[in-house]
Order: C-alpha cells, then structure tokens, then sequence
C-alpha cells in the first residue's frame, strides 16, 4: 500500500491560466518570473485546483512536498496529469489526489532535478509554456512504473506556472541531497590533494590506507608501486563512450604478508593525474551544487568513488556537443583551458556567452538558449563556470 501519511501547510499557488494549445516560438532571452502575488488559481477540465500544493519543512532539513504536475508519457509524449508526493527518498506518482495506491513510485536516490535545454530556433520549438514550466527528473532507478522505459532516465514535468515550478525544482533538488548526504560512506572520502605546478598544474593525491579516487583512463602520470589500479569501466552510448579506472591504497586487512612488509613507509599512497595542456584545475565539492553538474568531456580530472558519471548533450544550430553529467556529494577536479570565471545566476538573470565551447561546467538548474551559431544566453539559478580558452584537441 503506498498510501501517504503526513501533514502539511497548505500553499495555495497563484498561477495564470494558460491555453496550453499553441506553440510559440520562444524568443533568444527567457521570459521573466511571475510577479503576481494574487492571480486566479488554475483549474483543468475535471475542475481540480491543479495549482495547490503541499510543502513541510522537518526539523532534519528534509522536505515533504504533494501537488499536481503533468508528467510526459514515455511512450505517446502526452501529458498526463498526475498527484505528485515524496516520501523519504520516492517520488510517488497517484492517477488523483483521493487514491490510496501509487501507479508509479520513482526513486530519487542518485537523481537530479535539471532545468538545462538548448533550443535550436531552425527546428520546431516548445511552446512558451513548456520552456517556463518544465522541468526533468533524471534517475538511474524506475521503480513499478511500465510507461517509463528501463534505460530512460530522464522524466519530463510540467508545473501550472513558472513559480510552482520554481518551489518543486529547489524542493526536489533539497530533498535528493539530503538523502545523499545521509547515505554517504566515510569510505568515499579520497584523503589530502594538491595542485602542483602553475603553468601545467597537475593533482597529486595522498592515499590513506583503504582510500581510493577514480580518474578517466590514461591520464595518471606516475603512482606508488602500492596503488592499485583498477581495468577501465568503459560506457558506450553511440559513437560516444567513457572509461574511468579506479586507484586504491588498499587497507593492510586487505593486502598478503609480504605485501604489508613491502608497502611503503608511513602508509600513503600518491598518484598524480594531469591533462597535456596549460590552464586552471577547478576544484568543486558536489556537496554544494544545487543539482547535477554538466561538464565538458576533456576537463574531468579526478572524482570521488561516489560521484556518478553519465552522458548528457547540448545542441546549439547544427552542433552537437557532448558533455558528462555529475551527480554525488564528493570532491570534482576539472581542468581548464587558460584562467577560469565562475558566476552565480539567480532567477532573472541572464549571461550572454559568445561561444558554447567557453562553457567548463554549468549546474543543471541553468537553462542554456541560442543567440547564434555558437553564442549562447545562460539563465535560471545556478552556477555557471567559463574557461577563457578551450584547448585544441586533436
């Protein structure tokens, strides 16, 4: 029975009602947030008050939210309408508010919630409703839910208004890192690092017994004899493919006789990873990003064990790049070409990029829309982190 049990202040959500009929082309800057304190509350056909919503804040810092989003059916791209709730680490979905059994429970465990879209103006775009009010679930894990395909991991919604939207996206994004935090392992903690060199920095970390750090393959540039280097983890997805290996100080438990008489002094491992070019590392703590992270391909440097890896794409005109999204609570390193500008975006505001390939990494709460051939407007709340140069890869 996945009844929900619980209270909540009831937040009565103003929101303009809306033909949801037409589809507008949006303009190159993003609309502006609701400004109305007091508009007529939305109502569907069935004459349900879809903007209502429910939201408890614990005394954890953890949140219980329930209202109305439209979900996009996997399979026909329609939406359906669905009574929305999270409980602990599921979003559970109800075909109404008054049934007692969920049609689909989605975990949220290792999700993110994204705002990210780059629209091409030279192909059919979505309407303006769509490019204010949608947001996407992405998780690795689907639970009872037979119109979500098992590899399809990123799951459309739609508030009835831009400000509805805005208090499910920092809800969903506040309650997924609440449940990564509590279930965090001492053991994804890599130990001591730093960056040496100024011209050509590079990453030496300092491996306690039992630590380990995972690393794109082919990129470390000398090790301890002690350190343990994992086969490449190789993930495809079309002509696109990962590979990460992983390097460990094993703990003494671990380790035959000989090799803890072997292993050296002082019991630190170091391993040193570096990229063949000049420029910045980046150093990010995932704990203190808002949602998932995307970043270029080529700047992954080192990451904890427990940061997830996966493929993500942005289009701008007829290009197509290729960038890696990051979800987790650990340590990131990113290197960059030439020197780095970081920027915080709150809702409203925009920055205007002359060339997508400036981008280092974006948060997922940052939507992305095309000026140009490769400029870009950057808007949303997120943080938004540009490399003065990109390096000339071969």
């Amino acid at each position: 029975n996945a009844e929900y049990m619980g209270s909540f202040d009831s937040i009565n959500m103003a929101s303009r009602s809306r033909s949801r009929t037409g589809t507008p082309m949006p303009s190159a800057s993003p609309p502006p947030a609701d400004d109305d304190d007091g508009v007529e509350a939305h109502t569907d056909a069935t004459g349900l008050d879809t903007s209502r919503l429910r939201r408890n804040v614990k005394l954890d810092g953890s949140i219980d939210i329930a209202g109305y989003l439209r979900r996009r059916n996997a399979g026909s791209k329609a939406w359906v309408l669905r009574y929305c709730v999270v409980n602990n680490d599921l979003l559970l979905l109800f075909n109404k508010e008054t049934d007692k059994s969920a049609s689909a429970m989605i975990s949220m465990l290792n999700g993110a919630i994204e705002e990210t879209h780059v629209f091409d103006t030279k192909v059919k775009a979505p309407s303006d409703d769509l490019l204010r009010c949608s947001f996407l679930l992405f998780t690795p894990f689907h639970v009872n839910d037979e119109s979500v395909k098992v590899d399809e991991r990123n799951i459309e919604f739609l508030a009835d208004s831009y400000e509805l939207k805005k208090i499910w996206v920092e809800s969903l994004n506040q309650v997924i890192k609440t449940k990564l935090r509590l279930h965090r392992s001492p053991s994804f903690f890599f130990g001591d690092f730093k960056i040496i060199d100024n011209f050509m920095p590079a990453a030496l970390f300092m491996l306690e017994h039992g630590k380990s750090v995972k690393a794109p393959a082919g990129i470390w540039v000398l090790k301890s004899d002690s350190v343990v280097v994992s086969e490449p983890e190789v993930v495809r997805k079309e002509e696109d493919r990962m590979d990460f290996q992983r390097f460990m100080n094993p703990s003494a438990s671990s380790l035959s006789a000989e090799s803890r008489r072997n292993r050296e002094a002082g019991g630190v491992a170091e391993v040193v990873f570096s990229r063949p070019w000049s420029g910045s590392i980046l150093i990010l703590n995932m704990h203190d990003v808002k949602s998932s992270l995307l970043v270029q391909p080529y700047a992954l440097l080192a990451f904890s064990t427990d940061v997830e890896v996966s493929f993500a794409y942005l289009r701008c005109s007829q290009n197509t790049f290729a960038f890696r999204r990051l979800i987790g609570v650990g340590m990131v390193l990113l290197k960059a070409g030439g020197g780095l500008f970081t920027r915080e975006l709150h809702y409203g505001e925009q920055l205007e990029v002359r060339d997508l390939r400036y981008l280092l990494a974006i948060e997922g709460t940052i939507h992305v829309f095309q000026t140009g051939t490769l400029s870009v407007l950057l808007s949303g709340d997120g943080v938004v982190h540009l490399q003065t140069q990109y390096p000339e890869l071969g």
